[in-house]
């Protein structure tokens, strides 16, 4: 004998779920009210009114940032090449004798004294002046690792100097 449910009894069980549902989404509703009570309180705010306010500011600062845009390719957006115009004889003439007149070799000039690194600081005892030294430092190199105008032979030493601090800094953790 096989035990199938009537249609009477899977009613009075679909109304126990439905009841059953209804309160638990009443329980859930008096708790998520409760926490968003508790959140304002939470995050320092006084008042639901300057939280709100907070949070909707944050909101539209995020949202204004534009997005960053694609780049065309470019090969794409590259004109098509235009024939050349042929040169006079006289202009000709001139670009060959400005270019056959040796010039002094292009040379980098030496870095002033001014733009290469100080020495590193040496350790007098105190701890904490010695980490202040060197992680001025170290802000120092990387300000001139940064700034666009300090010239190669400069900004290599600086590269190296950086590297010495970096090794002092951890040398006295």
């Amino acid at each position: 004998m096989s035990h199938k449910p009537t249609i009477e009894a899977l009613v009075i069980e679909l109304r126990e779920a439905r009841e059953k549902v209804a309160k638990l989404t009443t329980e859930v509703e008096a708790e998520l009210t409760a926490e968003l009570r508790r959140l304002p309180a939470h995050y320092g705010y006084t008042d639901v009114d300057a939280f709100g306010r907070a949070v909707r500011a944050a909101v539209q600062e995020a949202a204004g940032t534009p997005r960053k845009r694609r780049r065309r390719r470019a090969a794409a957006s590259a004109p098509s090449p235009v024939p050349a115009t042929p040169v006079g004889a006289g202009l000709a003439a001139a670009a060959a004798n400005s270019a056959s007149q040796s010039s002094q070799p292009a040379t980098t000039p030496e870095p002033q004294p001014e733009e290469m690194p100080p020495a590193l600081p040496e350790n007098t005892g105190n701890l904490f002046a010695y980490r202040d030294a060197l992680t001025a430092q170290r802000e120092e190199a990387m300000r001139r690792l940064n700034d666009r105008s300090t010239k190669p032979q400069a900004w290599a030493a600086w590269k190296k100097h950086l590297a010495s601090v970096d090794e002092a800094l951890r040398a006295s953790q």
